[in-house]
């Protein structure tokens, strides 16, 4: 009897670290490292709200680095041999951003470090395909940190996020606009490094929410022609839906010399999906602030679900212009998508869209659209008649006499509806994070 509870003793004292080890196996929160690059000012507790300082010869000294961001492990399971190598690390809790700055930061060789920091990291993980986050208004460096690895959590990809100096306050709205703008050179200067990373076999997909959709649209005289992205998510996009058209009418035309350069070397134009939300509550309050001129986030128009050439966009003008006078056919069906160039989807994420502004991310239903064109487990894309837009976007229209204007009429897209068969486990892993 005593030998059999020494043996017993002994068996269990042999796999008790193993069964620790497998406990431990197991962790609530990861660290997660992602690419930066910012132009805010350096500081001693890391970077400031304000712009960094620079004279006419130091425009492109930009900062870089990586940065370590703690987020919860929501799927509750052992970090995979693929996370491993992207550098995730099991975490107790959450604790603060964490920066090391390349070793070029800051100095005019900025931009070519952080071009072979992406390199090194495609070699070091394995992985050739990237994800760029450009936030929105209201963001701090931290908060910025924490949507691109929210963002790496979802798609379990290397993540780059380009951080412009927001000041990361409600009541700096017209300030942040400011600070977009001046940021504008630094993000077309990234796009010209990208394009030479893309050279060397590196995919890149871009997330830019809201504020964030500026840099992005303006800088399409830089895109133009790089093919660039494989797919661009714009979501609750803060930029003024008519001048987006003015953009991509120039910018995004397709000529019969551009078609066969590009089937001449296989590329093929980027996928943009443009993400909204009805309960989105801020881009309302943005569309005040610019006289009642709508918002591309709130789905403006079906004529913004293609691109035209420059006869179909001034025929379409001409329809505009008779409507406010008051001469158009209301009968009439006015073909406003004629010569397709470049396609949008647009896609309503109402359903996952929560709190009083609304305005979130749908981290992951942007990492399943991008891995597999389809919405994830829970969730089902169906056509849509869209509607009209909010109480909010409709009393800026009636204030400011823009009712009329094409951009306040909204056509067709894809809605995410939850699968009334999914468990409510699959469809709470959909939600989003705030931002």
């Amino acid at each position: 009897m005593r030998f059999a509870s020494a043996f017993l003793f002994l068996c269990l004292f042999a796999i008790a670290p193993a069964l620790a080890a497998d406990a431990g196996s197991k962790c609530s929160h990861v660290t997660i490292p992602v690419l930066y690059m910012t132009d805010r000012a350096a500081s001693a507790k890391g970077y400031a709200p304000q712009r960094k300082v620079e004279d006419g010869s130091s425009i492109y000294h930009v900062n870089c680095g990586s940065a370590e961001y703690t987020v919860e492990n929501s799927r509750g399971q052992a970090l995979t041999d693929k996370q491993k190598k992207l550098g995730w690390q099991p975490a107790a809790a959450r604790s603060k951003v964490l920066t090391k700055e390349l070793a070029g930061s800051g100095t005019s060789t900025a931009y070519s470090a952080f071009g072979q920091a992406i390199k090194d990291l495609a070699a070091s993980s394995g992985q050739r395909e990237f994800f760029i986050i450009v936030h929105g208004f209201n963001t701090t460096f931290a908060q910025a940190a924490q949507s691109a690895a929210l963002l790496a959590y979802s798609a379990e990809k290397p993540v780059i996020v380009y951080d412009w100096p927001s000041k990361g306050k409600p009541g700096q709205y017209q300030v942040d606009a400011g600070n977009n703008e001046w940021s504008q050179e630094h993000f077309d200067q990234l796009v010209d490094q990208l394009a030479e990373v893309k050279a060397s076999g590196i995919k890149f997909n871009l997330l830019a929410h809201s504020m964030g959709n500026r840099l992005a649209i303006r800088s399409a005289p830089v895109l133009r022609g790089k093919h660039l992205f494989d797919q661009m998510f714009l979501v609750d996009a803060d930029f003024d839906a008519e001048t987006f058209v003015h953009y991509m009418s120039r910018y995004a035309r397709i000529t019969e010399e551009n078609q066969r350069s590009d089937a001449a070397s296989g590329l093929q134009p980027p996928k943009v999906r443009i993400l909204f939300s009805h309960r989105d509550h801020a881009l309302p309050l943005s569309e005040f602030l610019y006289g009642g001129y709508t918002r591309l986030g709130q789905a403006a128009d079906g004529m913004l679900t293609s691109v035209f050439s420059l006869s179909a966009f001034s025929r379409m003008l001409e329809h505009a212009n008779s409507v406010i006078a008051g001469t158009a056919d209301t009968k009439a069906n006015v073909e406003v998508r004629p010569d397709l160039m470049l396609k949008f989807e647009w896609i309503d994420f109402t359903a996952l869209d929560y709190g009083i502004i609304g305005h979130t991310i749908p981290y992951q239903l942007i990492a399943n659209l991008a891995a597999t064109d389809k919405p994830g487990d829970g969730l089902e894309l169906v056509e849509s008649e869209n509607g009209s837009v909010n109480k909010l976007s409709k009393f800026s229209l009636g204030l400011f006499h823009e009712k009329k204007r094409i951009s306040s009429r909204i056509g067709h897209c894809k809605r995410v509806v939850l699968n009334k068969e999914a468990s409510k486990g699959q469809v709470a892993s959909t939600k989003a994070a705030p931002n």
